[in-house]
């Protein structure tokens, strides 16, 4: 079992920035063999079901017992258009991306989903189906400087 803020037991939510397909259900994490990173847990109503293992960045602490869960208001976002640059919201929500990464959005995938690079190319990876709630626009000043930045990168 990794060392986590969250030791078995722990009554716990996932973040609805992460997926809103879980938003309500607390979960209590239970032991787990050969679980390096991740953690096990399952939902509270039914800890005889399968349970999930997830990241334990992707959970916050739940509401203390017999308080409602907070639902968050779920207002669509947006699309963005193609050619905006965007960084990540916050540490480890895109893979390999951090806060202030310059990433450009190629196109759309999906209802909520951005296909996006980073910005003057990285070997030709990108993340195909990036949440809208996990990106925010650079400011243009920003997104120009970035832009020199790659491209004086690519001149050397």
């Amino acid at each position: 079992m990794p060392a986590t803020k969250f030791p078995v037991g722990s009554r716990v939510i996932i973040d609805p920035e992460v997926t809103r397909k879980y938003v309500g259900i607390v979960f209590k994490v239970v032991p787990a063999e050969n679980l390096r990173t991740n953690v096990l847990i399952k939902d509270e109503r039914n800890l005889d079901g399968r349970g999930l293992r997830i990241n334990p960045d992707y959970l916050l602490p739940a509401p203390a017992a017999g308080e409602p869960t907070p639902a968050p208001v779920m207002q669509g976002l947006p699309p963005l258009p193609v050619g905006k640059v965007v960084t990540p919201i916050r540490e480890r929500i895109i893979r390999g991306a951090k806060p202030g990464d310059p990433l450009v959005v190629l196109g759309h995938s999906g209802v909520d989903g951005h296909r996006l690079a980073t910005l003057g190319g990285d070997r030709n990876r990108y993340w195909p189906g990036v949440s809208r709630a996990a990106i925010v626009e650079v400011p243009l000043g920003d997104a120009l400087d970035a832009v020199r930045a790659a491209a004086r990168a690519a001149a050397r």
